[in-house]
């Protein structure tokens, strides 16, 4: 690795470690080496002077991987530093020369650094030549004590104890900074009567270089006498496994619900953060006001004009006038802003700060600090004593509780390095549990302000094992901490740095190999944590790709395993308060182990239903709706016989909604349908007129053949007949071939008891497919489609810990504990006991429809289903949630023609059928094809807790957050349901379908835009959702 260049001009690059060395577990020790090896090398060169390289030696003979060196580390040493180590080892008088070819050097032991010894530079006037010794110089008068004399005037500029004063004490550390350095010098020429350059004194040199530094003015001579040599702070066996880390760290993690309970912030998300965000909204009108654009007195659609600032706030006002408009206040379109029609907060912000403190007194620190009521002191008091920070730092404690049980008895003490640690608001907390465990420890706490380190001196010193060091993460640690670490601890420190790749890459330096980071990071955007730190310069001085300062645990992740570290991990909770911050775990070493799968269980919020009494309810409805199913089995009556139709009629229910629109509009297009019967609920609108406009809505074009093949009829389902005159009633028995019910009530929050009406209308269809039957002869089978819902199978990967679901028929246990699904389930059974039975006479099936899509011809969806709710819902919000995993999209002609090939059939019919599209696809991809179609830029992009936050917290009403009415469904059911955790079995369905058996993934060739169906620009009407320009 050192050229002749590098020899003269940079120094030499000397391998300092190696990653992991492994040789191929097929390799048979028994076998004769290869005396011949091919060698592939990848070598990368790092800043600060450093190469790593990876190396795969091949056997010559055939091929063969038979070793690997990963990571090996090439350090470069200054050619000075090589003179001084060879001129020890040299008989004196012997002058080293440098060397004008690349030396060979031992190779180093794996994860291990050996002690080299500096030799004692000698002044150059009394160096021996030829063997001679040197003339001795005689000795000069006495000297003054240069050690007591600078060491009292250290103390008296810092205010430290003489014996807090060492040699190898930075200066910087002392409270010695570029000003007082100044004042330093003052007092060095008037007790010593001598000169020094200030400039040297401004680097954060050892007080031991200012003692030679004096010595050598004032006594002559270099004073470099008995100097230590350079050592390697890495020094004996590993003290931490992996495994004791990461079983530490699992432990600590799974009670993080716990802490947040016991720490008193379990109403945080939903009630303190609103108010304190309220507090700051009152904040910014008051400052609004007072710069000229009055908030509080504008009329609802009054343009306001943006309020003069300075062009280097520009994030952070942007930042500001997007809290008014989550607080709906304003509407932002481009450059305009205009007022909407909702009233400011009517209280002061005096009382809303009094109505804080007196309510939420725990929370005291963060209330205070968001009225700028308060000093350091305040901001002291939100990092060590808040709940928003102290249940974050009593789960680390309890991280190093645990590791320090694990730790094998050595005496080799557990070295900790605090980085950042400020005003000491972690450090108070961790001193006492380790002084408490009584184990060896090694404490240095750091921080880039050198006054903060001389602070915390003070405060700290009762702790023997303490060590104290100005450290700035954004520049590489000094020689005396690489590899010295087995954890750095960092509180909220991190982000605040420049660049994140460069900062965790110089802590990633101070770890030892079996040491590990511990982060302790917000995670989530708190508006009351940017109202307050976004008035500080470095909250904005990221440099990076970050578009924030606060990242989402899967971006440290991606970051700190792209500068080396290995395994990396963060905590996780059921409570949306875990989401506010997290301690994020990442090992030293590789290997990186893959994420361990998580077991197919309900989260702790979602209630399983009582299965028994559950069954025992399906099993009462089943009865009480079947029990007088005594036509069965059917008698025919040859007088009553009516000879065989030519054609198809389908009834279809539910004819004026969009699937069921799109079904009829299938059926009316088959040659073999020769009537469609659409059978609607009574409403004002004659029902004839609502079925041409339902058709017309959803862009359904029929020609006027089929047009023709169309009759409406206003029902009441749940009556007898109907609801229908008898003769009216009659004509469809004596008409109709098959029948698709369609109709039903979407509803995700009532109860099973109010569905009654629905299994009343399914009891008087079964009676009308039998009166149909007993007038047709053998081999006639009436055809009856019920269609059902995949919520009939919500629970049944969380029952049997399998994602596919088969299509078979689903007892109690596998159904969602909501009402509409357990009615589903009960009409699914209802057919079990009667049209089952009597498979020579009926073609009976239930189909369970997974998301269906707008159409491939028009884009429109239906506008009152979830996933239009919460496409509304994320325009309003400006923020779409961030979904991993698969979805499984169908368009819905498609689904209607699925159906109908599986109603109009010669098949003998299962009786349980899936639709879901086949052919999976990425969630991540949708979302950002969705994203760039509703103008919602990458950092929108939000974990989708944090998405249902926000959707419970908004302002906004209903009608433009809809998802409000879904909560429920979409915190609990939504992510297992529809992100591949679930997967419809759709083997039976493509056996009988065409189309569905070709049905391939949706392309991304198109991107997505939800608007009018007139064509405006990118909104949302609950009558009219369209996803235009779709292509599949």
């Amino acid at each position: 690795m050192t050229t002749k260049i590098h020899l003269s001009e940079r120094g030499i690059f000397i391998c300092d470690g190696i990653d992991r060395w492994m040789r191929a577990p097929n390799a048979d020790a028994n076998d004769a080496p290869s005396h011949v090896y091919e060698v592939f090398a990848l070598h990368h060169c790092e800043p600060e002077s450093k190469y790593l390289s990876d190396i795969f030696a091949f056997d010559a003979r055939d091929g063969s991987l038979v070793e690997v060196a990963l990571g090996i580390s090439y350090q470069k040493v200054p050619i000075s530093g090589i003179r001084r180590v060879l001129s020890k080892a040299m008989p004196v008088g012997i002058q080293p020369q440098v060397p004008t070819a690349p030396v060979a050097v031992p190779a180093p032991k794996i994860f291990s650094h050996t002690p080299v010894a500096a030799p004692p530079l000698v002044n150059d006037s009394s160096t021996a030549v030829n063997g001679t010794p040197p003339t001795k110089k005689a000795p000069k008068a006495a000297s003054v004590d240069i050690t007591k004399n600078m060491r009292e005037i250290i103390c008296n500029l810092s205010g430290l104890q003489p014996e807090e004063v060492k040699d190898n004490s930075d200066l910087v550390e002392l409270g010695i900074d570029s000003l007082m350095s100044m004042e330093l010098g003052r007092e060095i020429d008037l007790a010593f009567k001598t000169t020094v350059d200030v400039t040297q004194l401004i680097d954060p040199k050892k007080m031991k270089k200012l003692l030679l530094m004096e010595t050598h003015i004032i006594n002559g001579t270099n004073g470099l006498v008995n100097c230590s040599g350079l050592s390697s702070p890495e020094e004996g066996g590993s003290l931490l496994s992996e495994s004791a880390i990461l079983d530490a760290f699992r432990i600590a993690m799974e009670a993080t619900d716990d802490f947040i309970l016991n720490g008193q912030l379990g109403t945080y998300y939903n009630e303190i953060m609103p108010r304190l965000t309220e507090l700051c909204v009152a904040h910014i009108v008051n400052a609004f006001e007072q710069l000229g654009c009055p908030i509080r007195s504008a009329a609802a659609g009054q343009r306001l004009e943006r309020v003069p600032y300075l062009p280097k706030h520009e994030r952070f006002m942007n930042l500001i006038y997007g809290l008014l408009e989550d607080a709906k206040l304003i509407d932002i379109n481009g450059s305009e802003i205009t007022r909407t029609a909702l009233p400011v907060p009517k209280k002061s912000v005096e009382t809303m700060l009094e109505e804080l403190l007196r309510d939420e007194p725990i929370h005291a620190a963060e209330h205070k600090l968001t009225s700028m009521t308060g000093r350091q002191r305040i901001a002291t008091d939100v990092y060590a004593k808040s709940p928003i920070n102290a249940v974050w730092i009593q789960q680390a404690e309890m991280f190093l509780e645990q590791l320090v049980q694990r730790l094998p008895n050595t005496g080799e003490p557990l070295r900790i390095l605090e980085m950042g640690a400020g005003t000491g608001g972690t450090t108070v907390k961790v001193l006492p549990l380790l002084d408490r465990l009584g184990v060896p420890v090694e404490y240095t706490m750091t921080d880039l302000s050198s006054s903060l380190v001389a602070a915390a001196r003070k405060r700290f010193k009762k702790y023997p094992f303490m060590k104290f060091k100005v450290v700035n993460i954004e520049s590489p640690p000094d020689s005396q901490l690489v590899h010295s670490q087995h954890i750095v601890l960092a509180t909220n420190c991190v982000h605040a740095t420049r660049n994140l790749e460069v900062s965790t890459r110089n802590i990633h330096h101070i770890l030892r190999q079996d040491g590990c980071l511990l982060l302790l990071e917000m995670t989530e955007q708190v508006p009351w944590v940017d109202f307050i730190f976004g008035l500080l310069e470095g909250w904005w001085l990221f440099e990076n790709d970050r578009q924030h300062a606060l990242q989402p645990a899967r971006h440290w992740k991606k970051i700190l395993t792209s500068v080396g570290y290995g395994h990396v991990d963060w905590t996780e909770g059921g409570r949306p308060e875990a989401n506010i911050q997290r301690l994020i775990i990442a090992l030293a070493s590789k290997p990186r182990y893959d994420d361990a799968p998580k077991p197919l269980q309900p989260p702790a919020h979602v209630p399983l239903t009582d299965i028994v009494g559950n069954q025992e309810i399906i099993n009462t409805y089943i009865h009480e709706y079947t029990k007088d199913s005594h036509a069965l089995p059917i008698t025919i009556t040859q007088q009553a016989v009516i000879p065989a139709l030519t054609g198809h009629c389908v009834l279809v229910t539910g004819a004026s909604g969009s699937l069921g629109c799109h079904i009829v509009g299938y059926l009316a297009r088959l040659p073999s349908v020769h009537t469609v019967v659409c059978l609607n609920r009574r409403s004002t609108v004659p029902a004839v007129i609502r079925q041409e406009e339902a058709l017309k809505v959803r862009g359904i074009s029929l020609d006027d053949i089929s047009r023709s093949k169309l009759e409406v009829l206003e029902v009441e389902t749940a009556k007898p007949l109907l609801g229908l005159p008898v003769e009216t009633y009659q004509k469809l028995v004596n008409t109709a071939t098959h029948l698709v019910h369609n109709a039903w009530p979407m509803s995700l929050t009532r109860p099973i008891r109010v569905y009654e009406n629905q299994f009343k209308a399914v009891r008087n269809l079964i009676t009308l497919s039998r009166e149909v039957a007993a007038l047709r002869p053998a081999p006639f089978k009436f055809g009856f489609q019920f269609i059902s819902s995949i919520g009939v199978v919500g629970y049944y990967p969380l029952r049997y810990g399998k994602s596919l679901v088969p299509e078979e028929t689903m007892t109690a246990d596998s159904v969602l504990s909501v009402g509409y699904a357990e009615a589903k389930l009960v009409c699914e059974r209802m057919l079990d006991g009667t049209l089952h039975r009597y498979p020579d006479r009926f073609r009976p099936m239930a189909v369970r429809i997974a998301q269906i899509t707008g159409s491939t011809s028009n884009g429109h969806w239906n506008p009152v289903e979830h996933f239009s709710f919460l496409i509304k819902s994320s325009q309003t919000l400006k923020a779409l949630p961030d979904f991993d995993g698969s979805l499984s999209w169908c368009p819905v002609d498609d689904v209607a023609a699925t159906l109908g090939e599986l109603l109009i059939s010669d098949t003998t019919p299962y009786s349980i059928y899936h639709i879901e599209n086949p052919s999976r696809q990425p969630w991540r991809k949708m979302v950002k094809t969705l994203a760039r179609s509703l103008d919602i830029p990458q950092r929108d992009i939000i974990p989708f807790d944090q998405w249902i936050e926000r959707v419970r917290n908004s302002p906004a009403s209903v009608n433009d957050c809809p998802a409000k009415q879904l909560l429920e469904f979409f915190d609990q059911h939504f992510i297992r349901m529809s992100c591949g955790g679930l997967i419809l079995d759709t083997a039976k369905t493509r056996e009988h379908s065409t189309t569905l058996g070709e049905r391939g993934p949706i392309k991304y060739a198109t991107v997505f835009s939800m608007q009018y169906v007139t064509g405006q620009s990118c909104c949302y009407d609950r009558q009219h959702l369209k996803i235009t320009s779709i292509y599949f």
